[in-house]
């Protein structure tokens, strides 16, 4: 069964399967290879997991993702510890951007949460992607938190968003 939601930009937003493992894995590869000579190359390996590492992830994570055409062009990972909703890995590929995927996607998860009845949904992101901190913030999202060199070297920004 294929769970698919529509939001107000009308991007559809649907469940993700262990069957779309390896297009996710390459759309991460796609978004995080031009960071390659930014980032340490720890975090660069992490942000690019492959086919199995996403497939096994997808037992304790969520991801939804955004197609047009046929093709994944957006993802997002959540799960729920602790009665909140953690809210990473989301990227949109670069060729379509300003669509309002990452806008749709982040909506999504929050709405999710309510509907779970989490108390917060959380994420983590380094300063340096301020597009990611420009939506976050734009949405509602809080910094809460600011780990210096938490990742391989590099600062952190957490935030949150209060559920009601």
């Amino acid at each position: 069964m294929q769970l698919t939601f529509h939001d107000v930009n009308m991007n559809e937003i649907e469940l993700a399967t262990k069957l779309d493992a390896e297009e996710i894995s390459q759309l991460y590869k796609i978004v995080w290879t031009p960071y390659r000579e930014s980032f340490p190359e720890p975090l660069m390996d992490n942000r690019i997991p492959d086919a199995g590492q996403v497939s096994a992830s997808m037992d304790d994570n969520e991801y939804y993702v955004i197609r047009e055409n046929g093709m994944i062009t957006s993802v997002v990972r959540c799960q729920f510890p602790h009665g909140t909703c953690h809210l990473d890995r989301m990227v949109v590929h670069p060729d379509h951007r300003g669509k309002g995927m990452g806008k749709d996607l982040t909506k999504f998860i929050i709405d999710l949460a309510r509907e779970r009845r989490a108390s917060k949904v959380w994420l983590d992101t380094t300063p340096t992607l301020e597009s990611a901190v420009k939506l976050y913030e734009s949405m509602g999202f809080k910094e809460v938190g600011f780990f210096k060199g938490h990742y391989w070297g590099q600062d952190i920004k957490f935030y949150e968003l209060i559920l009601k």
